[in-house]
């Protein structure tokens, strides 16, 4: 599981969604809730959250992209096996775990060093409450 730290900056509440953005001081994350608790609020320390799967790469330039939350970086480390591959990646904010299949990773031609853009929509992004540090 992935998590970046940052600071909500805007919540954009229409029923029954609620669009939060949290800055992370090198970047901005975009996360749709169902639900906010009364802890979540405009100034307040928070992390996403994100599942290595739910991560879409691209090498190369990707064009229009639905996807509310880009992460450029550069590839550090492939461990592939027969299925998958972990593609760890330096994003601006700190490292970052992509899942994509071994054929993604050969077709790709993915190597350390690579530039990518690590792409996940919003709805697949969780918020926590932090306490500040």
């Amino acid at each position: 599981m992935n998590r970046v730290s940052g600071t909500i900056v805007r919540i954009d509440r229409r029923a029954p969604f609620n669009m939060v953005e949290l800055d992370t001081g090198k970047g901005r994350f975009t996360v749709l809730t169902l639900g906010l608790g009364g802890s979540f609020l405009e100034g307040k320390r928070a992390a996403v959250v994100f599942k290595e799967g739910d991560i879409v790469l691209v090498k190369g330039q990707p064009g229009a992209v639905s996807a509310d939350n880009r992460m450029p970086g550069t590839v550090k480390s492939l461990k592939e096996g027969e299925v998958l591959a972990e593609v760890e990646i330096n994003a601006s904010f700190g490292v970052v775990r992509a899942l994509i299949s071994a054929g993604a990773k050969e077709r790709m031609k993915l190597a350390p060093g690579d530039d990518v853009e690590a792409f996940i929509n919003a709805s697949e992004v969780s918020l926590l409450a932090e306490e500040k540090a």
